[in-house]
């Protein structure tokens, strides 16, 4: 597989993952149960390619990118209702 194809599909898996999972719904405890869930199986299937670290550190990445969203936004709408 040439590099191209192989960083791809890479990259493709963590965005589909990071798609799959916005809105962020950060007070929905089933939601973060979906994404973990979601991690994990993602995870199992590629365990056994050559770049499964990099796919594992940009999933990560997009979980904290998740995380990060949700406190975001949950401190803008608080915000808005405090006036």
């Amino acid at each position: 597989m040439d590099f191209r194809k192989k960083y791809l599909d890479t990259w493709n898996l963590a965005w589909s993952f990071h798609k799959c999972h916005f809105p962020v719904r950060g007070d929905d405890p089933k939601y973060w149960d979906d994404v973990v869930s979601d991690y994990g199986e993602i995870c199992k299937k590629n365990r056994d390619r050559p770049e499964f670290d990099l796919l594992r550190d940009l999933m990560l990445a997009v979980i904290n990118e998740l995380e990060r969203s949700s406190n975001c936004y949950g401190h803008i709408e608080r915000e808005q209702r405090a006036g």
